[in-house]
């Protein structure tokens, strides 16, 4: 017998059978062919051994004597039968056929405990053929790393089998993250069931409220009606309108230079009106463009000329900003006739005189500015004028002004003592404005040496009258 190892397909088998009966039929001699039917069947295990399990080799077999006569089994006649179907078909490629006993094949020693009545141990039944065909083969399976490999048929442990278990080669599933976990169902309660079989009506929406459209106005005999709600105001255009707006509500805001914009596109289409130009004067200012400031008031003044008694100080100013000092002198004392704005326009001469260095028009402007209004910092500013021009005596005058209308300011009454001390000799007087001054300002040790000092030449002033007696 042929015994086929490790093979799961029968049908395999039955071919490779075939095969090694039409290569033994090939390797008799042509004169043998009259005796073939007295010729003795091959023994088992003398002709073929397979080593492979998919390739089957041919041996050498030993012919019979030409005298003995040999009968044909039926069995060899089915088997030529279906050697001469199976010539057609591919043929498989032969390799090479090993000779030799069972002894020296190891692999029918493995065989062999498969195989029915071998190596059986005496007293035991030898198996059936039944038994050799449910040894079923190996299967493929697949591991947890999940390459393929050869293994039992079941290694499963009787817990496993109990408890239904997937077999440990199966991919695990992750029950801690709820990854691939078993879900459990709750049991869903009564009430829901109820409510399913039988939900409630679907509520009913509220009827929607009815809009009562705005009635809608006639139109004007005059024209037709506007689409949209602009309001063209005064000037009698919609663009105008929103131009005046913008730029109001910028200025107001705190956005001069939007506002300009805006208050320049209003007079460009309209530049006849003349109550716009206020407010683009005003932007102007803010943004220190002088001279379109200066444009600004010329169309105005030439639109309103009573404008001019209002803004002829500030026409003035904005000539002073452009450095035009002559024509911003005479704009100021044109402007100083209308009798408005005259602290502004002193001010303004003021530092047009002090820019040309004009001493004789720096004190009358001065003096101009403190008959308008007597200000504490200017009269301590015109008296350090005037002390810078080694003219203590009148700078003293102003200094004392100074003090009365800021008597907390210690600074300034130190300055006084100062003056007092230094040009008048006035000890006593010295001495009380270094004491205002260090009530001011008590952490301040310049005033307490310059107290110490006046108090000393005072002392001395003493002494000396006394000698004098």
């Amino acid at each position: 017998m042929f015994s086929i190892e490790n093979s799961s397909n029968k049908r395999r088998g039955l071919l490779l059978l075939s095969v090694t009966l039409a290569l033994v039929s090939m390797s008799t001699p042509a004169g043998a062919e009259g005796n073939a039917g007295s010729q003795p069947p091959v023994p088992a295990g003398a002709g073929v051994v397979q080593t492979n399990p998919t390739t089957t080799t041919a041996a050498a077999t030993t012919t019979p004597s030409p005298g003995t006569s040999t009968t044909t089994p039926p069995e060899a006649t089915d088997k030529s039968a279906e050697h001469a179907q199976l010539q057609s078909a591919p043929q498989p490629a032969a390799q090479e056929v090993k000779l030799g006993s069972p002894a020296e094949r190891p692999a029918d020693k493995q065989n062999s405990a498969t195989e029915p009545g071998k190596n059986a141990p005496e007293g035991t039944a030898p198996e059936t053929a039944g038994s050799a065909e449910e040894v079923k083969p190996k299967k493929k399976g697949k591991k947890d790393d999940g390459y393929y490999s050869t293994i039992g048929p079941s290694e499963k442990s009787a817990a496993e089998e109990e408890a239904g278990k997937p077999d440990r080669w199966k991919k695990k599933k992750k029950e801690d993250d709820g990854y691939y976990g078993t879900i459990k169902y709750a049991p869903v309660p009564k009430e829901l069931l109820e409510q399913a079989k039988n939900p409630p009506p679907p509520p009913v929406a509220p009827p929607a409220p009815v809009v009562v459209p705005p009635p809608v106005q006639p139109a004007s005999s005059t024209g037709p009606a506007r689409k949209f709600d602009d309001d063209t105001g005064n000037t009698g255009s919609i663009t105008v309108t929103r131009h005046i707006n913008k730029a109001r509500e910028f200025l107001s805001s705190g956005h001069p230079d939007f506002a300009k914009k805006h208050f320049k596109e209003a007079l460009r289409i309209a530049p006849e009106k003349a109550e716009f130009y206020e407010g683009y004067y005003e932007s102007c200012v803010k943004t220190n463009d002088w001279s379109e400031a200066i444009n600004a008031l010329d169309r105005w003044f030439k639109l309103d000329p009573d404008k001019e008694k209002d803004y002829g100080a500030d026409y003035g100013e904005a000539l002073f900003q452009l450095q035009r000092y002559d024509k911003a002198t005479a704009a100021l004392k044109r402007a100083l006739t209308f009798g408005k704005k005259q602290e502004q326009i002193h001010r303004t001469l003021l530092k047009i005189a002090q820019v040309q260095q004009n001493t004789p028009a720096i004190i009358a402007e001065y003096n101009a500015v403190l008959a308008v209004k007597n200000d504490g910092d200017l009269q301590a500013e015109f008296g350090g004028f005037l002390e810078r021009l080694d003219r203590a005596p009148e700078a003293i005058p102003h200094y004392k002004a100074a003090v009365k209308l800021k008597p907390l300011d210690a600074q300034l009454q130190g300055r006084l003592a100062y003056m007092l001390l230094y040009y008048n000799k006035d000890y006593a007087g010295a001495i009380a404005a270094y004491n205002k001054a260090i009530a001011a300002d008590p952490s301040s040790q310049a005033l307490r040496d310059g107290l110490r000092y006046a108090e000393q030449q005072q002392e001395l002033a003493a002494k000396g009258c006394k000698k004098k007696k």
